[in-house]
C-alpha cells in the first residue's frame, strides 16, 4: 500500500489570485484604474507576507526581511490593477512593481494616440532569469472590446482593491474589511468605460 495514490503529481501553484508572467509573451486586458502604493515583504510567523501601504513607510520599516549582511530589504513602489489574463482566461490582480513596465504603460496611457491602457490589449515578454530577467510592453494596436467573459466575471465580483493596503483580498472585499476600514477605503472599482 502506497502512502500517495499511483501516478500522483503535486499540483503546481498558479499565483493565486495574483498575476504571474510566463517566460515569453503574456497578453492581458486591463479591466480597472490602478491604485499605488508601497510593498515590502515581512516575516508573520515563519512566511514571507506582503506589506502594502499608500504611503512610503520608510526605508527600514517595523517587521522588514533583514537580509544576511544586516540589511532590510527593498520597499518597491507599485501599481496594482484589475488584468484578464487570456492564458488562463480569468481576472487576476496584476501588482506591476518593475520600473520598466511602469514607465511603459505610463508613456502609452499619457500618449494622445494610446489614451487609456483599458481600451486595448497589452502583451508583455518575458525573457531571462534572476537577475537577469527582462520585461518589455507593447500595446495591441487595434482597439476591440474585452472578451465578453471578462466583462460578465467582472461585472460579477465585488472588486475592492483599496483593501490591499490592509492585506485584503480584493475579490473578497467584504471578508477582508472590519466595519472601520469599509467607510474609510471603501471604493469599489468600477467599469472604466461605459462602451462595454
Amino acid at each position: 500500500m502506497s502512502f500517495l495514490p499511483q501516478g500522483y503529481e503535486a499540483p503546481k501553484s498558479d499565483g493565486g489570485a495574483y498575476t504571474k508572467m510566463e517566460l515569453g509573451e503574456n497578453k492581458f486586458r486591463i479591466m480597472s484604474s490602478a491604485i499605488t502604493g508601497y510593498l515590502y515583504w515581512s516575516l508573520v510567523n515563519g512566511k514571507k507576507k506582503p506589506i502594502r501601504s499608500k504611503d512610503h513607510p520608510g526605508f527600514s520599516p517595523a517587521g522588514i526581511i533583514i537580509d544576511s549582511n544586516g540589511k532590510p530589504d527593498r520597499v518597491s513602489h507599485f501599481w496594482a490593477f484589475i488584468v484578464w489574463n487570456y492564458a488562463k482566461a480569468r481576472l487576476e490582480v496584476f501588482e506591476m512593481t518593475q520600473v520598466s513596465l511602469r514607465e511603459k504603460l505610463g508613456i502609452l496611457a499619457a500618449d494622445e494616440d494610446w489614451g487609456d491602457p483599458t481600451e486595448y490589449n497589452i502583451k508583455i515578454t518575458k525573457s531571462g532569469s534572476n537577475l537577469e530577467t527582462k520585461y518589455d510592453l507593447i500595446g495591441s494596436p487595434q482597439r476591440v472590446a474585452p472578451p465578453q467573459e471578462a466583462i460578465a466575471a467582472f461585472a460579477a465580483r465585488e472588486i475592492d482593491l483599496t483593501v490591499l493596503y490592509t492585506g485584503g483580498d480584493p475579490f473578497n472585499p467584504s471578508k477582508s474589511r472590519d466595519k472601520e476600514d469599509a467607510k474609510a477605503l471603501d471604493q469599489t472599482i468600477e467599469p472604466p468605460s461605459e462602451n462595454w
